[in-house]
Parts: structure tokens; C-alpha cells; sequence
């Protein structure tokens, strides 16, 4: 069965993956005090095999940096580990978000400023691998 466009395996994952970001908890590498993390603008794949989300990017310590990083993890294999996509070089902190795939979910489309100066620009990004290519 389909409800507008989604099918019941969408509608499950969809569901699994908003109630994991609400319940993920991270801990500090220098004590045992549970801070949550902040996850946001979650998008499946067109085909259903990926997900992309943005949450709050974090340092080794797990201390809030002040900016938000893009992730992606492969649905299909259960040992994948979510790889970060970014306009910038991974230690960079950045205000990353307003993801959106292409049609054959093989790119990302996001907005970045990590060059500064308050203003976000387009990026596109093959997420098998490669740079993100500024588009403005």
C-alpha cells in the first residue's frame, strides 16, 4: 500500500530514523554525563537507499562547535557508517544544511558558508566520492 507517494518500507524507515534522532544520546569523552544531540532535516534517497540528515557538529570531546555538519549512511548494508559531506575540509566548522537529493540519488544539493562573510552558498556533491562543487 502507498500513502502519497511513500511506500510502507519509506514510511518505516522514515518513522525509525525521527524517533532514533530524538532518542540518540552521545557522551563526553571526559565524563559520563549524557548530552543529547541535535538532528535535523532528514531526507531519504529517491530510490531508498540512503538517508542524509544535519545535526549539530560536535569536536572529539563531543562539545558543541556552533555549527551543523551533513551526513549520509548507506540504508542497505548494516555495517555502514555515516559519512560526513561538507564544502570544506572535516575540521572546518560550518553552518551546513538544506539538504536535497537529485532525482537518481547518486548527488546531495546543500548550502554552506564556509567561506564567511554570513552569506550561504549552493553545493552540489556526488556522494560516492569526490569535492563538493560550488554552484554559487
Amino acid at each position: 500500500m502507498k500513502v502519497k507517494g511513500w511506500s510502507w518500507k519509506r514510511l518505516v524507515v522514515m518513522a525509525t530514523l525521527l524517533t532514533a534522532c530524538f532518542a540518540v544520546v552521545g557522551v563526553h569523552a571526559q565524563s559520563a554525563i549524557p548530552v543529547a544531540q541535535n538532528f535535523d532535516q532528514v531526507a531519504i534517497s529517491p530510490d531508498g537507499n540512503r538517508v542524509a540528515w544535519v545535526q549539530e557538529a560536535v569536536n572529539e570531546s563531543g562539545a558543541a562547535t556552533g555549527g551543523t555538519a551533513i551526513f549520509v549512511q548507506d540504508l542497505k548494508s548494516a555495517n555502514s557508517k555515516p559519512k560526513r559531506i561538507s564544502a570544506g575540509a572535516d575540521a572546518q566548522n560550518a553552518g551546513e544544511g538544506t539538504v536535497a537529493w537529485s532525482p537518481d540519488s547518486k548527488h546531495l544539493a546543500f548550502l554552506s558558508d564556509i567561506e564567511g562573510g554570513g552569506q550561504s552558498n549552493f553545493y552540489v556533491v556526488n556522494v560516492d566520492g569526490g569535492d563538493a562543487r560550488k554552484l554559487t
